[in-house]
């Protein structure tokens, strides 16, 4: 059934701003991001592009996801970011190639990329409800065009240690009560830890298919990160000159309050659905922490795709995950949120 354009309007300010949550019980969206972060340099991380959607004529299109490059036709980003009843992903807008996310990138001098999509596909097990299996393709219309500030990522092949310190970057908001995204992207550095720190949160976190991470002292990632990476990176064993990046995660739900003291976050492990991904995407590449040299493909392997068992989170803790809120979604900390509908595109195609 077609939606009014209010309705629709309506059901796009629902799901961008409230996330979905891990247990029935609505809470408001956190009002934090990379809490503490930096901005990120031209040209750092030329993997990161920023997600921007319109969901009505004539509206600007507005940061909502972050997400990595991984070949030149694919990005690589959370489920709970496109999986939106209502959404049509066709829409999206990808900039590429800046820190930027409002660079005007038709000047010639500006380095900068737009490109549309042709689809997004969620994993089919993803669960809205308890935020498993949060991953999600997109396929640009056209290639990126790579150079010193578009390239992609490779994603991590093997395991990291705990406590290695990793890196998060993107343009979620960046302080507590604030309504405006940093035009320059944000960095933080968040070590690796094991799921019993997250799971003390409440968060059920389950591994192998989720990594948790967080300093603990304000520096965090929440709305406007999802979909984000968070990677290492290291000097190239084969050249010291060189630097070798690789994905460990992808930026999906923490506990209320991001950036509070104490906090953590949980993440979608990119290296377990590496399989999953060469489903799609053949020309991705394959890393190493423990060896980082230049990123290789790697033989693709069949991907063994099933439901995972679900535990519910506890009812006085709820998990919530990244979109950027919308400055029109309500303020009123003792309102009920209303809940998602069922997302319905797993796989959006023109």
């Amino acid at each position: 059934m077609k939606l009014s354009s209010i309705t629709f309007c309506l059901v796009i300010l629902i799901c961008l701003s409230l996330s979905v949550l891990a247990a029935p019980r609505r809470q408001r969206p956190r009002k934090q991001a990379v809490a503490g972060g930096e901005n990120v340099a031209a040209n750092e991380f030329p993997h990161l592009v920023s997600l921007q959607y319109s969901p009505s004529a004539g509206r600007a299109p507005q940061h909502f996801c972050g997400a990595s490059i991984i070949s030149k036709r694919w990005l690589i980003t959370a489920a709970h970011c496109v999986a939106v009843d209502g959404m049509d992903a066709t829409k999206i807008r990808v900039v590429a190639g800046t820190n930027n996310k409002d660079a005007n990138c038709a000047q010639s001098n500006s380095g900068c990329v737009v490109r549309s999509v042709s689809r997004a596909i969620s994993h089919p097990n993803y669960n809205k409800d308890y935020i498993r299996n949060d991953l999600a393709l997109i396929e640009l219309t056209a290639d990126l065009p790579y150079g010193q500030n578009i390239k992609p990522i490779a994603l991590e092949g093997g395991s990291i240690p705990w406590e290695t310190v990793l890196t998060v970057a993107g343009w979620g908001l960046t302080r507590d009560g604030s309504q405006n995204l940093p035009t320059i992207a944000q960095k933080g550095y968040l070590p690796l830890r094991s799921s019993s720190v997250c799971n003390a949160q409440r968060l059920d976190m389950q591994s192998p298919w989720q990594l948790c991470a967080g300093e603990g002292r304000g520096i965090n990632s929440c709305q406007g990160d999802s979909g984000g990476p968070l990677f290492w990176k290291r000097q190239s064993s084969q050249n010291p000159s060189d630097v070798v990046m690789g994905l460990a995660g992808l930026v999906s739900y923490g506990p209320q309050g991001c950036g509070r003291q104490g906090s953590f976050s949980v993440y979608t492990n990119a290296t377990y659905w590496i399989n999953y991904v060469k489903n799609y995407v053949s020309d991705i590449n394959i890393v190493y922490y423990s060896n980082p040299s230049t990123p290789s493909p790697s033989p693709s392997q069949p991907c063994v795709c099933q439901q995972q068992s679900e535990t519910r989170a506890d009812s006085n803790t709820t998990p919530i995950p990244h979109p950027i809120p919308n400055e029109e979604a309500p303020n009123n900390a003792d309102e009920v949120m209303p809940p998602h509908q069922e997302p319905n595109l797993v796989e959006s195609a023109t």
